[in-house]
């Protein structure tokens, strides 16, 4: 999966190893948030608020534009023009 052209996720296909991968079912994407104390919060000053955990995330305007299965690129990107 990639994000703003920035790979995310990679699974590579290593069947010839006896890895199963899933050639034949839909992928998805799934979001999630985690406790960033440090990095998000002032260096950990201001504390998390965990009172209304479990946090839910909602996306909006999402747009994912999937490669086909028989495409020879390596690599597939979104455009802000693509639909």
């Amino acid at each position: 999966f990639y994000v703003d052209k920035m790979p995310i996720r990679l699974f590579s296909n290593e069947e010839a190893i006896g890895v199963p991968y899933p050639k034949n079912q839909a992928m998805m994407v799934y979001g999630s948030i985690w406790n960033a104390d440090d990095w998000a919060t002032q260096g950990g000053r201001v504390k998390t608020n965990w009172n209304s955990a479990p946090f839910v995330a909602s996306y909006s305007n999402f747009k994912a534009t999937p490669c086909p299965s028989t495409s020879t690129s390596s690599l597939c990107f979104s455009s802000p023009n693509s639909v």
